[in-house]
């Protein structure tokens, strides 16, 4: 009798190990599906929690859409915080309670970011300045206004200076953005820290929680003021969403569109007093950019830094030594000084 053939055996085999790889491939999804089902769920969970959750401030209708506002102290002038791209209220949390103990002093949601509703209008300078003009009247909060802009914030305040100057008195830049920034730096560092590719896959990953659970929204500095560190962290898990993470890319997309605005009405700030303070370019440092490249952009940004005060014939300039782009968190002494002197210039 012949001997049988190995065949059979092996494509019995290969049936098994087909199988086999078949179950795990079908555990794998099922795994996968349910981790997302939970991710979802537990978003949808979180977005309805906090949608009843009330603000740390107060809300106020503008236009028909709530916009959050945090003020307190007494007097006048009142000095208006203004964040940077993408930025809430919170970023103020470092300097809030000391400029609120010498005069009223209000941070705000912009339109999308915090507590505040969404807008359809375009996120650039002359709409923001609009919307803050609105909401200052809204909430009841007179002028005249001492105004505080980091980063692209100071774009903003410089068009709602344009727009409204007999309420203007005075005006603090901290590391602010400057028309036609993006001709003069490096392409190489704007292409470093463009940001929008990442927001917007954020808004997408938002939906299976990704961004709440890693703790994107709610991560605080370590010496973040015990008297703000709840209501910060609060407004973070309130913002959480998609609508928050598209409404910062919202901001980017109106960016250059923005600084064509401000070039084109804010020529000069005469004399009023200005103050200016940027970053310490020792303390530049971008990711996967060279020493050479970083140094230059460096370079670039302080001659704007000194274009800016120079608009203004009262303009000082400050280098905060020390800090990076967020001057009101590394360097809040710096800032409160700054303001207490513009405060103490009011006219009386």
């Amino acid at each position: 009798m012949a001997a049988s053939s190995p065949l059979p055996s092996t494509g019995r085999r290969f049936a098994q190990f087909g199988r086999w790889t078949k179950r795990a491939l079908l555990g794998t999804v099922a795994v996968l599906l349910l981790v997302t089902l939970a991710g979802a769920l537990y978003q949808y969970l979180e977005v309805k929690i906090w949608a009843k959750a009330s603000p740390p401030g107060r809300l106020v209708l503008v236009d028909g859409m709530p916009t959050h506002m945090y003020c307190s102290g007494n007097g006048s002038p009142t000095v208006v915080l203004v964040s940077g791209l993408g930025d809430d209220w919170t970023t103020w949390g470092f300097v809030l309670r000391d400029v609120g103990a010498m005069t009223r002093v209000c941070a705000y949601d912009r339109a999308g970011l915090g507590w505040s509703a969404a807008s359809s209008a375009a996120r650039t300078s002359r709409n923001i300045a609009a919307e803050l003009e609105a909401t200052l009247n809204v909430a009841g909060e007179k002028g005249p206004y001492i105004l505080v802009g980091h980063s692209a914030g100071g774009l903003h305040i410089r068009e709602y200076q344009a727009q409204h100057p007999d309420r203007v008195v005075g005006m603090l830049f901290l590391d602010s953005s400057y028309p036609g920034e993006a001709k003069r730096l490096p392409s190489e560092f704007l292409a470093a820290t463009d940001r929008r590719r990442r927001f917007k896959i954020l808004a997408w990953l938002s939906y299976l929680a990704e961004p709440r659970l890693s703790g994107f929204c709610t991560s605080l500095a370590p010496n973040y003021p015990a008297q703000f560190r709840n209501a910060a962290t609060a407004t973070g898990k309130r913002s959480c969403d998609s609508t928050m993470l598209r409404a910062v890319v919202s901001e980017m997309d109106g960016f250059g569109e923005s600084q064509d605005e401000v070039s084109s009405d804010s020529k000069s700030l005469g004399s009023l007093p200005v103050t200016v303070i940027s970053s310490d370019p020792d303390m530049w440092h971008v990711d996967g950019l060279s020493p050479e490249i970083t140094r230059k952009a460096a370079a670039v940004w302080a001659e704007m830094q000194m274009e800016l005060t120079n608009l203004s014939n009262r303009g000082k300039h400050f280098v905060a030594k020390g800090s990076g782009h967020y001057v009101q968190e590394r360097r809040p002494d710096l800032v409160i000084s700054s303001i207490r002197d513009l405060v103490e210039q009011r006219p009386r």
